[in-house]
C-alpha cells in the first residue's frame, strides 16, 4: 500500500510569526520525528537564533558573548507532558562579528498532538521581558513494516567524535532549520531514517526534487540507490543546487519493492532564490506590446491565479481563492484573461509581465 505523508513549513511562517518580540529576541522554529527501535518515538525541536536581535556583553574572560535562559514546555491540553529550561551560550564573536546559531533538544513521545511553549529571555539584556512561542506538534504513529522519518534539512555534517546532542547514526548532523534556500547555498542536504520490522530485505530508494506546482520531477536532480534494509537505515544526500532556478520546489524520497512499486514515500518544500540563475522571462519589457503573451503554462496556472488576490477586489478574491478542482484549464485561462483586460485594457498583457516579474523577484 502507498503511504504518502507530505509537510511543507514555509520560512516567513517561523521567522514572523513563530515569536512575539517582547524582549527583541528573534528566533526560528521546527522539529522533526524519529524513532529508536525498543525506546520509542522522539522529536527534535530545533531553535536557531538571530545574532542581530541578541545583546553582547564583555565575559570575565574579556570575551564577547550571547546568554540566552530557554524554556520549552510540551502540553497536551492543560496538561505538562515534558520541559527543559536550560542556557544557550552563543560562540564567541571574532572581529565583533555576530553569527546566528543552534539549539536542538529531544523529547520522547506518544502519538498524538501537542502544543509546544517555548520562551526565550536574553540574560545580557537589562530590559524585563521575553520572547514567546506557542506551536503545535503532531507525533504519528510508525507503521509495520517498512517506514520512514521526517527529513530533516541539513547544513553540514561531521563524524562524531564525541556523542553530543546532534549526534545520529556516527554523524553529527546540523539541521538547517529554515526551508529557504539562497543564491549563496549551493548544496541541498538532507537526512532521513528509514525503519524496518521486517525481515530484512532490499528496496530501491528515489530521491529526486520536483516542482511544487504540477509536481514535475526534474531530471537533472535525480538518484536512485539500492539499499538493504536494517532496522534502522540512515541516508544523507545531497544535490548540488547552483543551477536550481529561483522557484518553489519539493524534495521527494520514495522507497519502492522489487516490482518498482512504491512502499512509502514523503516530501518537504523548500524555496529557492538563485540571483544567478533567474528565472526564465516572459518577454522583454523593451520589446513591442504586441509580441507579449501572458504565457500561461498549465501546471503554473492555479499559482498565477492566486497570486493575483493581492490586487484583486473583494469579489475577485472569493472566486480566487474558492475551489478550483472542477474547472478546466480553459476556463481558468479565460477568467485570467479577463482580469487583466477588465482592469487594464489594450495595457493588460504589459500590465501582467511587470507584476509576473515582481512575482518573480
Amino acid at each position: 500500500m502507498n503511504k504518502f505523508k507530505i509537510k511543507i513549513g514555509l520560512v516567513l511562517l517561523f521567522v514572523i510569526f513563530g515569536f512575539n518580540c517582547l524582549a527583541g529576541v528573534q528566533a526560528i522554529f521546527n522539529y522533526k520525528q524519529f524513532q529508536i527501535p525498543n525506546q520509542g518515538i522522539y522529536i527534535e525541536s530545533y531553535l536557531s537564533f538571530v545574532s542581530s536581535s541578541l545583546k553582547y556583553k564583555t565575559e570575565k574572560s574579556g570575551v564577547l558573548q550571547a546568554n540566552l535562559l530557554v524554556t520549552q514546555i510540551l502540553k497536551q491540553g492543560e496538561k505538562i507532558v515534558d520541559f527543559k529550561k536550560y542556557e544557550v551560550h552563543g560562540p564567541v564573536l571574532v572581529d565583533s562579528v555576530a553569527v546566528d546559531f543552534k539549539d536542538q533538544k529531544r523529547f520522547f513521545l506518544e502519538p498524538g498532538e501537542y502544543e509546544m511553549e517555548i520562551t526565550i529571555k536574553d540574560l545580557k539584556n537589562p530590559e524585563p521581558g521575553y520572547s514567546v512561542s506557542r506551536n503545535k506538534i503532531s507525533v504519528k504513529p510508525y507503521v509495520k513494516g517498512i517506514s520512514i522519518s521526517d527529513i530533516e534539512l541539513v547544513d553540514y555534517v561531521s563524524k562524531t567524535k564525541k556523542k553530543n546532542e546532534f549526534s545520529k547514526s556516527g554523524y553529527d548532523i546540523y539541521p538547517m532549520i529554515s526551508n529557504y534556500l539562497p543564491t549563496e547555498v549551493e548544496k541541498l542536504m538532507y537526512y532521513l531514517e528509514l525503519y524496518n520490522t521486517g525481515s530484512k530485505k532490499k528496496v530501491l530508494v528515489k530521491q529526486y526534487i520536483e516542482t511544487y506546482y504540477g509536481n514535475k520531477m526534474l531530471p537533472n536532480f535525480l538518484k536512485r540507490s539500492v539499499k538493504e534494509m536494517g532496522e534502522v537505515s540512515p541516508i544523507i544526500g545531497v544535490f548540488n543546487i547552483s543551477k536550481l532556478p529561483t522557484g518553489n520546489y519539493n524534495l521527494v524520497i520514495e522507497v519502492r519493492d522489487s516490482l518498482n512499486k512504491i512502499i512509502i514515500s514523503d516530501k518537504v518544500f523548500v524555496q529557492r532564490v538563485n540571483a544567478e540563475m533567474k528565472e526564465k522571462q516572459v518577454v522583454s519589457l523593451e520589446e513591442n506590446a504586441e509580441q507579449l503573451t501572458y504565457d500561461l503554462q498549465q501546471d503554473s496556472i492555479d499559482y498565477y491565479l492566486e497570486c493575483l488576490i493581492p490586487i484583486a477586489n473583494r469579489t475577485e478574491i472569493k472566486v480566487l481563492s474558492g475551489n478550483k478542482s472542477k474547472l478546466t484549464y480553459d476556463q481558468k485561462e479565460r477568467y485570467f484573461v479577463n482580469f487583466w483586460r477588465n482592469k487594464y485594457g489594450g495595457q493588460a498583457i504589459t500590465e501582467w509581465v511587470k507584476y509576473r516579474n515582481n512575482i518573480a523577484e
